[in-house]
């Protein structure tokens, strides 16, 4: 959505796992950091993410794979409403995962209409920035991976559709609350 803002409290900021936050950053999205301090000799900070104007596409260095591994999906989706082609490569890893992931988030776009061309470790997505999904999507049968279900959650509520995800319960191995929180931004 246009002149939308979250601010996400008391954010663990480990350079090991903050791939995600650089890749959003080069396709244009503003992220910025407030309030950092240390707790028990981490550093964690509160992070302000602002919408763009428009999304950059991406050529996405593989040196950031590992650092953004889990939230791959959710940047995928962000591909999806960039203005040009992106290219993710070397990302096996996906798919040893608990769920073969890469293929799964090709499906969640190809679904939603998006243009892909994938191998076996990587993948290419053909963004659309006016995206708007006007029909019912199904997701079922994903090995009960819970960033597939979460991934589609936030799918159907950025691209708008009728969304059809199996096995909610599937959360409950990372983020039991996750619905919950979904509730909260939507008031």
């Amino acid at each position: 959505m246009n002149n939308s803002s979250l601010i996400i409290k008391n954010v663990n900021i480990n350079p090991s796992r903050t791939g995600v936050i650089t890749i959003l950053r080069k396709m244009g999205i503003k992220i910025n950091y407030k309030n950092q301090k240390k707790y028990k000799g981490e550093k964690i900070t509160d992070i302000e993410i602002k919408s763009p104007k428009q999304i950059k596409a991406i050529n996405c260095p593989a040196k950031l794979n590992s650092s953004a591994i889990d939230e791959f999906l959710v940047i995928f989706l962000v591909a999806a409403k960039a203005k040009g082609v992106s290219h993710f490569k070397k990302l096996d890893e996906l798919n040893q995962k608990e769920s073969p992931r890469l293929k799964w988030g090709e499906y969640i776009l190809n679904k939603m209409g998006v243009k892909t061309i994938s191998t076996k470790n990587s993948l290419k997505i053909y963004g659309n920035p006016k995206l708007k999904i006007n029909k019912k999507i199904i997701i079922k049968n994903y090995l009960k991976d819970h960033r597939v279900f979460m991934t589609s959650v936030i799918a159907a509520l950025a691209y708008g559709g009728k969304w059809e995800i199996h096995d909610k319960d599937s959360i409950k191995t990372s983020f039991p609350s996750f619905l919950e929180k979904i509730n909260q931004l939507k008031k």
